[in-house]
């Protein structure tokens, strides 16, 4: 999940939600030209019982930037819904296993 949450700042430069409409853009430019770096740190909690897996995953986003923290909650939430890996585990995959 890391690298998908770590590309949020490209992302969001280019999202349809991140950019307001230029009426209510501030003189000195938009949220994408003071977002700064974004970091993500992932951890992982085992399960306790049976089978072993992989039970919590905690994603903490560390943004900077010239932001409001309901801007960068936005750009949480977005990064949530545009990484493939998170989606793909909320979504119970089916895997298939075979010998080559």
């Amino acid at each position: 999940m890391r690298p998908c949450h770590g590309r949020t700042e490209n992302s969001h430069q280019n999202h349809r939600r991140f950019r307001r409409p230029a009426a209510r853009r501030p003189a000195g430019g938009d949220d994408a030209d003071r977002l700064g770096e974004v970091r993500a740190e992932v951890a992982g909690e085992k399960a306790k019982d049976e089978p072993s897996r992989v039970e919590t995953f905690n994603v903490r986003l560390e943004i900077a930037g010239d932001l409001d923290a309901a801007t960068k909650q936005r750009i949480l939430e977005d990064a949530e819904n545009i990484c493939t890996v998170s989606n793909t585990l909320r979504g119970s995959p089916a895997m298939h296993a075979t010998l080559g």
